[in-house]
């Protein structure tokens, strides 16, 4: 600082010293010169130290500069001088102006460090200023009101040296300091320091950087946050007993549609929804809320709103939609929250998941009984009302009342209250206007002060619900004796208040454990579930008094490991609790540990859902649903269920069985449309259609199943609707009846081959009768000519045509099964061979092969009828490939084991197979049922139109050899036919030729057509036997009674009187050794058999022939007499 004397005096001299130089200059030399700049200096100086008085110096200056050169040189024109003069002036007022901001300035800094020193001092934030290496300089009061120890016992110590600092804390702070020496920005951060009374303390310490005398420090503001870390960690731990509880906690804006501010984690699991989808507005609370409680809550939120002084709320309970579309049902708890000016900007409550109490309710209305066990076991009075009067109440209002039901009957409630509630209202009023409020449709939930009998007053719990009973409403008054709870809720601060309103309002138990396993904690649901008061639980061992034995050290050892840390924290777990009863319930835990300040486990957590009725459910709804699958998976019915494009949701083994798939799995997400056959799409499409307006349906498809088989299966089908009447699919049952249709088919063919077979029989019969002189007479003919007459010729012509028509009529007789042949044992490869020899004109274009067994078994029939049917299927294989292509003809023994066959159905046993296959064009689907009806051809040409009678020929004689036929075929591909011929362990005879031999025996010829009666006498003669005819079995009687022979030729039908099995029998009677012949142009009936059973020697099939009738004839005369017709008939 240069004193103030000094600087008036340095002024003044330089002031007079420029003046003088001025005046030599001027006076002395007569010249101007750059020396009057020189005045600068004692302005400039005048102006910085005095400010505005340092102008009185630029004025002198200016003013002696003028006058000099006035008096000294005023020849000159003085332009010059008087510039500077001016310039004097205008530098000084503009020093003076800058010298006064820099003097606001200052004394602004001045102002400005003043008010620092006092906001360092007195802030309540703790203030360190400590340089890079660590050493504190300055501390504040604060400092030492937050860590107890004084200012010297701070400075110039560094952090590493502080008692106040912890171990633990050291590191982190020197790694702020590295930090900061590295350039780097440091975020707040948080540090444990030691009181020095030794209690731990949490602060926030904001640190900046600040330059103090050119030297870098570092200001560190700490503001200590323990009771701040406290409270967030008593609020995290409601907010995990919240998130693990089943109860929502939600706080709404008061405006349109409820918005969400906040609402805890656990929504989800009620809601379906998350809490960030509330919380940012994208979920509005009225659109959670089901459509028919909307109303009804909004106005019950209006009215309590309007009502002055209510806090809070209860809503009836209501229907939520969640956001896979369940309905579920909500109990909501709400409070109002009200600005300074009392206007409602929020309300704040719990939603309980009531959904399923609402189920049990409705099956406790639904039951009196249970109803009647729950009102007089409830742990609460319960009383029924005839609006304020008391008619009816349970077992607990004694015990709560302090006096006997009859004391309490037909007395109101206000007689068991003081005069004036707590609030100070007149109990009667108030209480007649709660009464009045339920019965208008409002029920209330409140609190009251009730006296019992003794005088003793009591708090109370009271909920009132108006119900019918008997089409009369009363009032239900439910009262909770809650003084315990009201006692213990004014011991509690105000935020152990909230929580433990939390815990008790809470359906589930919550239950805190210490590391001895001792109960610190448990709420009203659990102390209800056990059976037990609060106070005769705390303090006690849960394990060794709650826990069944059998469980007990499993769970120790596992609540042991989790409080050490050994495993992690066990979220879920099920366990049984025992009861005061002695009775088990199975609880669902949710569980987390309790962590003190320092991190450590002081026990745990747990909230329990009583899932004992659930298990029991469970329980049966698996043995149900069990049931139920085992009933599905094993009946014979295939059951499906598909959507409304006919693709398969679900189906049983049964319904995969039938399309040939593995599983049902493999079915499921497959159109039922990919099995149809095409033709029958549009009929499936048609039965949709009808589903879709609600008609069940009934019909028959035929599908392709996925091994490529034709199947024919009825389905009974019923349509499905979801809840808003859209047709969503279909469900129903299918039977596979392809065997039954092909059941349906062969008795219905056979119905059909019957009736053609009748016909043609009668055809055949009348034909024989016209076949017999064509085939008899030639013969005799021929032995009354000549050797070489020319009519012989003629004879033989006629002899050809008679065997090809027998040959045509014997088909027709086949098909009726009336013709004849004996079965004897034959190999059906020697008849093969001959029917290849019989094969004439096979162009290049065709090939045939054969492929015969060495070691075929014989089978028993007719070699003339077996040879017809190889025949007749080897021209239908060249038809059908038109002589162009393979034919193969096949022998092999074959035994089927099992019921078998597409075409036909082939019984277990041994069987000769015989196959003809061809690679021709192949039967259609439509075409082949009808293969086997008589007179049915596909040739249309003139050329090569046949009879239709070529299969049903094959068909018939098949089936007359006890054998079966079955065929398969390929449009485009080829056909083969199986036949199926019983094998027979006889062996074959070798024919020895016979020799006709005649004789001298009476016979007597009995039949009904004189054309045959000729012919048979011709015959007979003609061997040299006497002959004798009639045309009736009743003349043949008569004639034998009166002219004895020695053998009968009987016709077996003679439609106008008995047949010839009756006459034989008739004539047995009286002569029980007659001989006799039986002859028809029918096959062996069950009337030929009884013949043949009474002593009829043989069968002969008509037309005769001479060499027929003469073998049978001698065979039979030439046998020796036997008593045994005689034993028969007596």
């Amino acid at each position: 600082m240069i004193p103030k004397k000094s600087k008036i005096g340095s002024v003044a001299g330089l002031f007079v010293i420029t003046c003088l130089l001025v005046y030599y200059f001027h006076s002395v030399l007569k010249i101007g010169t750059i020396i009057s700049h020189l005045f600068y200096i004692p302005i400039i100086l005048a102006c910085i130290w005095w400010k505005r008085k340092g102008l009185i110096v630029a004025i002198f200056s200016s003013a002696f500069l003028i006058f000099s050169h006035i008096l000294f040189r005023p020849d000159v024109t003085p332009i010059n001088d008087y510039a500077r003069a001016i310039m004097f002036v205008v530098i000084a007022i503009v020093i003076v102006l800058l010298r006064e901001h820099a003097a606001r300035v200052e004394n602004k800094f001045k102002d400005t460090e003043k008010r620092l020193q006092i906001l360092f001092e007195f802030d309540p934030d703790a203030y360190f200023l400590y340089d890079l290496e660590g050493a504190v300089i300055d501390v504040n009061e604060a400092a030492k009101e937050i860590i107890g120890y004084e200012k010297h016992e701070l400075i110039g110590k560094k952090f590493s040296e502080l008692k106040a600092l912890p171990q633990s804390q050291i590191q982190k702070v020197k790694q702020i300091l590295v930090e900061y020496t590295l350039g780097k920005q440091v975020k707040p951060h948080e540090l444990v320091l030691n009181h020095k009374n030794g209690k731990q303390i949490t602060v926030e310490i904001r640190t900046y950087p600040v330059k103090i005398k050119d030297r870098t420090l570092l200001l560190g503001i700490a503001r200590d946050i323990t009771e701040r870390k406290e409270a967030e960690e008593k609020l995290k731990e409601a907010y995990k007993i919240i998130n693990k509880s089943p109860v929502v906690v939600f706080l709404w804006q008061n405006k349109e549609g409820w918005p969400v501010e906040f609402v805890s984690e656990n929504v989800k699991e009620l809601f379906g929804y998350t809490d960030k989808e509330f919380m940012t507005g994208m979920i509005p609370y009225d659109k959670v809320i089901h459509p028919e409680d909307l109303d009804r809550v909004a106005k019950e939120a209006s009215r309590y709103s309007r009502e002055k002084g209510r806090e809070g709320f209860k809503h009836k309970p209501y229907r939520i939609v969640t956001k896979n579309g369940e309905v579920k049902w909500v109990d909501d708890i709400t409070e109002i929250r009200r600005n300074a000016e009392g206007i409602i900007t929020h309300y704040q409550g719990i939603v309980i998941d009531i959904t399923k109490r609402k189920k049990a309710e409705e099956r406790i209305i639904n039951s009196e009984h249970k109803f009647k066990s729950i009102f007089e076991n409830a742990n609460d009075a319960i009383f029924l009302m005839d609006e304020d009067t008391f008619i009816d109440c349970n077992l607990k209002t004694e015990d709560i009342f302090g006096c006997k039901r009859e004391e309490i009957l037909h007395h109101t409630p206000y007689e068991f209250s003081p005069p004036r509630q707590p609030d100070g209202s007149d109990s009667k009023e108030k209480a007649l206007k709660k009464i009045r409020a339920v019965l208008n449709g409002n029920p209330q939930l409140f609190e009251w002060k009730h006296q019992k009998l003794d005088g003793t007053l009591f708090d109370s719990e009271v909920s009132l619900n108006r119900i019918k009973v008997e089409n009369k409403v009363m009032v239900q008054a439910i009262v909770r004796d809650i003084t315990s709870r009201k006692q213990m809720e004014e011991e509690l601060k105000s935020e152990k208040e909230k929580v433990r309103k939390y815990l008790d309002i809470a359906g589930v138990l919550i239950v805190a454990i210490n590391t001895k396993g001792e109960i610190i904690l448990i709420n009203k649901t659990g102390c209800k579930v056990l059976g037990y008061k609060e106070k005769e639980i705390i303090g006690k061992n849960w394990f060794d008094n709650f826990i069944p034995e059998r469980m007990r050290e499993k769970l120790k050892s596992v609540s042991k490991k989790l409080l050490t840390g050994e495993i992690e924290n066990v979220e879920y777990y099920e366990n049984p609790i025992l009861t005061k009863s002695g009775e088990e319930r199975m609880i669902a835990w949710h569980n987390t540990v309790i962590k003190d300040k320092k991190g450590n486990i002081v026990g745990h957590l747990s909230s329990g859902e009583d899932i004992t009725e659930r298990k029991k459910a469970e329980e049966k709804l698996k043995i149900s649903e069990r049931r139920y699958q085992e009933l599905f998976n094993s009946v014979i019915e295939g059951i499906g269920l598909v959507d409304e494009n006919e693709v398969i949701q679900i189906c049983n083994p049964a319904f995969a069985k039938i399309f040939d798939e593995d599983s049902p799995d493999d079915m499921v997400g497959k159109s039922l449309l990919d099995y149809t056959h095409n033709r029958q799409k549009d009929l499936v499409l048609s039965q949709t259609a009808k589903r879709k307006k609600g008609i069940s349906t009934k019909y028959e498809l035929e599908i392709i199943t996925a091994k490529g088989k034709r199947k024919i299966i009825n389905a009974s089908i019923s349509p499905r609707f979801d809840d808003k009447n859209n047709y969503i699919g279909a469900f129903g049952s299918i039977i596979d009846i392809t065997e039954k249709k092909s059941l349906q088919e062969s008795a219905l063919r056979a119905q059909r081959l019957e009736e053609a077979g009748r016909v043609a029989g009668q055809v055949a019969h009348d034909f024989n009768n016209l076949l017999a002189p064509l085939m008899a007479y030639p013969e005799i003919i021929r032995e009354e000519l000549p050797e070489n007459h020319p009519v012989l010729q003629y004879i033989e012509e006629i002899e050809r045509s008679a065997e090809q028509i027998t040959e045509i009529n014997q088909q027709l007789l086949t098909l009726g099964r009336r013709g004849h042949y004996s079965l004897e044992p034959l190999n059906l490869n020697d008849i093969i061979t001959n029917v290849i020899k019989h094969i004439h004109m096979v162009p290049e274009t065709l090939t045939i092969e054969t492929d015969l067994s060495d070691n075929l078994m014989n089978i028993k029939g007719g070699s003339s009828q077996i040879f017809r049917v190889i025949l007749n299927l080897v021209h239908n294989a060249r038809d059908a490939m038109m002589d162009v292509g393979h034919l193969t003809i096949k022998t092999e023994n074959y035994y089927v084991d099992k019921l078998s066959g597409k075409f036909g159905r082939v019984p277990r046993g041994e069987y000769v197979r015989l196959t003809v296959s061809d690679t021709g064009s192949g039967i259609p689907d439509d075409i082949m049922p009808k293969i086997l009806d008589p007179f049915f051809t596909t040739k249309t040409t003139t050329k090569k139109r046949g009879s239709g009678l070529g299969l049903s020929i094959v068909h018939a004689v098949v089936e007359d050899h006890n054998g079966y036929i079955d065929v398969e075929s390929k449009v485009g591909e080829g056909t083969k036919f199986y036949l199926y011929f019983p094998i027979t362990r006889e062996s074959l005879e070798e024919k020895v030729p016979e020799q006709i031999v005649g004789g001298t025996e009476n016979i007597l010829v009995v039949d009904d057509d004189n054309v045959q009666r000729e012919v048979a006498s011709k015959l007979l003669k003609k061997l040299g036997y006497k002959v004798s005819t009639v045309e009736s079995g009743e003349k043949a009687i008569d004639f034998i009674k009166k002219n004895p022979q020695d053998i009968l030729l009987l016709d077996m039908i003679m439609p106008d009187g008995i047949d010839g099995a009756e006459t034989y029998k008739k004539v047995l009677k009286f002569n029980p050794s007659q001989k006799a012949i039986i002859i028809s142009g029918y096959k062996e009936t069950e009337k030929v058999e009884e013949a043949l059973k009474l002593g009829a020697g043989a069968f002969i099939r008509k037309p005769l022939t001479l060499k027929t009738i003469a073998q049978a004839l001698r065979k039979e005369l030439d046998k020796k007499e036997t008593i045994n017709n005689v034993v028969s008939y007596k």
